[in-house]
């Protein structure tokens, strides 16, 4: 239910901002990435936030296609408000509300009206690990995967940490979901 109410949320936005389907400004340098992400020879001053395109390289979602990357990603993160939302007490109006106030914030209608710009994909990721905050090995995947898909998500890093402490600062805890969050960035690192 929430990703039909998020898709046709999307689609009311998409036309009261009239928005575009052709990549601009830098959405045109993360499509030229996802044709060849690891081309060595690129140029492309966006090559280190390569998640997004990668996703379009190895799902086919190259070129003009593209930017549905971004799209299903927003579509994600309008589903996950709802549920957050949900799981965290709200009646279904409050939810609903909470992504109406998404899908008309600039989040939503900058992804729209500039396609290819994949700040949907971080938000997403980030929100994913915030909400599985409890489960060690897939909120720090998320924030793993929020980095490499735009490295300012890495200064959110100390309040996912924090939010991960239950009770209080525990020193060996927040440790040890470093640790985890640096082994699976080695392989970005090793990239960039």
């Amino acid at each position: 239910g929430s990703v039909v109410i998020a898709l046709i949320l999307m689609f009311v936005v998409f036309h009261y901002v009239l928005g575009g389907t052709k990549a601009f400004s830098h959405g045109e340098l993360y499509t030229a990435l996802s044709n060849d992400p690891f081309d060595p020879n690129s140029s492309n001053a966006l090559r280190t936030r390569i998640l997004a395109p990668l996703i379009g390289w190895v799902f086919h979602l190259r070129g003009p296609l593209f930017v549905l990357v971004p799209w299903i990603f927003l579509a994600g993160l309008l589903a996950l408000v709802n549920v957050w939302l949900r799981r965290t007490g709200a009646s279904s109006l409050l939810a609903f509300t909470g992504m109406l106030v998404l899908a008309f914030s600039p989040v939503t209608l900058h992804s729209l009206v500039a396609p290819g710009f994949v700040d949907a994909v971080s938000y997403f990721l980030i929100g994913m690990a915030f909400m599985q905050i409890r489960c060690a090995l897939a909120s720090c995947l998320c924030m793993a995967l929020a980095v490499t898909a735009h490295e300012a998500s890495a200064f959110l890093i100390p309040a996912w940490l924090l939010a991960s402490a239950s009770s209080g600062i525990v020193w060996r805890h927040l440790l040890q979901r470093s640790a985890l969050l640096v082994a699976l960035l080695l392989p970005y690192t090793a990239y960039r």
